[in-house]
């Protein structure tokens, strides 16, 4: 093998071979952190849609306890369990179609003796009502069934215990809309084109039911189910409490495509959540990116080669100029000298291979300037990001482990009432409510004790104006690769609003329970009069 060749294939081999295992590590870089990006986005969506739904769930079973609470409801039905008249079932069915005015998403009230006999209800006709799931002796109020009425209206149906003085009188079946179910599935904030959010349970024979409307399945509700051997599905691993994220390109969903998930569990009624996307539009950004690293690879090649051949030759030149000479004395010329005063020839030689490590020099520049390009579109996927983190409806945030605020978007600061370079001259423990701070740094110290992962909790902060927002903050914590704590990325929700209803629903229980009492005493003091007035009448 000729001197020429041989320093073209080092040239090729020295230039090539490293820029091809650097840009190959860079690229699985690239798509591992996406992909862990990807996970945590939708934890983070599933643990939030599972809150959503328990906060609904416990909507509903308020509403079943506020109907029971009613004394007079309680006091006819325990007389028309002692003398059947039926005045007093006229006198329930007035005290239901109440409660039904009062609360427009309750769709019907059934109340039922000891042995399941309907006693009064809101329905025309109480025997075309579906049946119930759960025994009928609970002592407890919960979700019994998620069910299509024979209107075909998606509905929700709750039963509870209707007691008095300890003394158990029947069932209250209570029969809701389940729109704001259907609602919380519906949503798909940030999962692109292909991402849906599933809630589903068991069904009796173990599978997976779906309990909503599909994204690409519009009849699935109660109709579409999952079987327990489909173990690549992530619905079908959401029934435990232990939440999972899955990245496995084995995993596909309800349609058989390769998605990405994570699960969520609504403990109250053993209903699973999930948040999915199709791995295809997740990764679509990183095959971008690799599709462009390819054809720039492919270009600087070809220039490689090229300068490679190039500079072989003048480093060979002056190779075969010096065997010319050789040759020439092997003619027979001894006259014919390679002296020492021949220095423009050593020189030459000298330089060439000084123009060499000049070549070496620039070609390595332009393989920086490559990586720098490479490393510019890398900022721009970055900054892409950064964009859909600006630009979320929800406060989102990166804390440093000390709480000091590293980034914040517009929405949070909205939300908190101050500028971004105020925030970020300050730390989050700033504007905690001085009642919450200790927990929140307790959870703090957890994750970095590496105690658990992730944390959610309701706080409150003080916003610049002194006033006072609830939100809802889910945390979780990114570790560098040498185990040490690097920030903590923070969603953060105002749920001012449902903690005023809340509130307000509180006061409202107070003011019922207060006035029942009123009305309990006013009864006692009557039954009192009237066995005063009988001992006066003897």
């Amino acid at each position: 093998m000729r001197l020429h060749t041989k320093l073209l294939l080092v040239f090729l081999f020295v230039t090539i071979v490293p820029l091809g295992v650097l840009s190959f590590f860079e690229l699985r870089s690239v798509r591992e952190g996406m992909i862990q990006n990807i996970g945590s986005n939708l934890q983070a969506i599933a643990n939030i849609q599972e809150q959503r739904v328990g906060e609904v769930i416990s909507r509903y079973l308020e509403w079943a306890r506020l109907v029971t609470s009613r004394t007079q409801l309680r006091a006819s039905f325990k007389a028309y369990n002692d003398s059947g008249d039926p005045a007093h079932v006229l006198r329930m069915e007035t005290i239901l179609a109440d409660a039904i005015a009062s609360l427009p998403d309750i769709r019907a009230l059934t109340l039922l003796d000891t042995k399941g006999a309907v006693v009064a209800s809101t329905l025309a006709n109480p025997s075309q009502r579906t049946h119930r799931t759960t025994p009928l002796g609970t002592d407890t109020f919960s979700i019994d069934e998620v069910f299509k009425d024979v209107d075909g209206i998606f509905s929700v149906r709750v039963i509870g215990p209707v007691v008095l003085d300890d003394a158990r009188l029947g069932t209250l079946e209570l029969v809701a809309h389940a729109d704001r179910l259907i609602t919380i599935t519906q949503d798909y904030t940030g999962l692109g084109e292909t991402g849906e959010v599933l809630l589903g349970k068991k069904n009796s024979a173990g599978d997976a039911l779906f309990l909503t409307p599909l994204r690409f399945d519009a009849d699935a509700a109660l109709q579409r189910a999952v079987s327990r051997t489909q173990t690549d599905v992530p619905i079908v691993h959401s029934f435990t409490e232990e939440r999972a994220i899955f990245t496995d390109p084995k995993t596909v969903d309800y349609r058989g495509d390769p998605v990405f998930a994570a699960t969520g569990f609504v403990r109250a009624t053993g209903w699973g959540v999930v948040a999915k996307i199709s791995r295809a539009e997740a990764l679509s950004t990183f095959h971008a990116v690799r599709q462009t690293t390819l054809v720039t690879f492919s270009i600087i090649v070809l220039v490689l080669l090229l300068v490679s051949y190039g500079m072989s030759r003048v480093i060979t030149e002056p190779l075969r100029t010096l065997i010319r000479s050789i040759e020439t004395m092997k003619k027979g010329n001894f006259t014919h000298r390679v002296s020492t005063h021949r220095r423009d020839e050593l020189g030459e030689l000298a330089r060439a291979f000084n123009g060499m490590a000049s070549q070496l020099e620039t070609m390595y520049t332009d393989l920086q300037n490559v990586l720098v390009q490479q490393k510019s579109k890398l900022n721009e996927t970055q900054q892409s990001f950064e964009g859909a983190f600006t630009s979320s409806p929800i406060g989102m945030a990166l804390v440093s482990p000390e709480g000091k605020w590293l980034q914040v978007n517009d929405a949070l600061c909205r939300m908190v009432g101050y500028s971004k370079e105020e925030l970020l001259q300050s730390t989050f423990q700033d504007i905690t409510h001085p009642d919450d701070l200790n927990t929140d740094l307790e959870h703090v110290q957890e994750m970095l004790r590496k105690e658990r992962t992730t944390y959610q909790m309701k706080k409150r902060y003080i916003r610049k104006d002194k006033t006072v927002v609830w939100v809802l903050l889910s945390v979780s914590l990114v570790w560098a690769d040498d185990g040490t704590p690097q920030y903590f990325v923070s969603q953060i929700q105002d749920i001012t609003a449902e903690e005023k209803s809340q509130k307000k629903l509180e006061e409202k229980i107070q003011e019922l329970e207060r006035m029942n009492k009123v009305m309990v005493d006013r009864e006692l003091r009557m039954v009192e009069l009237k066995d005063q007035v009988k001992n006066i009448t003897r």
